[in-house]
């Protein structure tokens, strides 16, 4: 189960996505949790290589899953530790 309900993220939100973003490449920082995790799971799942980033150095279980989805459907995700405040970010 996860946040957003039983069964994996991007089943929860794919019903839900009204574009078609193949060949596009999103940034989405603030990604390991909430909000963000639930915006890179809906841009995967409309086609875009998604480049995720996070204050913590690693990605959590539910991203990491995202991103896994994401090699098999769309051809790729990165996670990346960044500090988005920071304008050396």
């Amino acid at each position: 189960m996860n946040e957003m309900g039983e069964g994996r993220l991007l089943d929860d939100v794919a019903p839900r996505v009204l574009a078609d973003l193949t060949g596009c490449v999103v940034v989405v920082t603030g990604a390991n949790g909430g909000q963000g995790l639930a915006e890179a799971a809906m841009l995967v799942t409309a086609g875009a290589r998604v480049i995720v980033g996070d204050l913590k150095p690693e990605p959590s279980d539910e991203l990491r899953r995202v991103l896994d989805d994401a090699d098999r459907a769309t051809g790729g995700a990165d996670y990346v530790c960044l500090d988005g405040t920071s304008p050396e970010a």
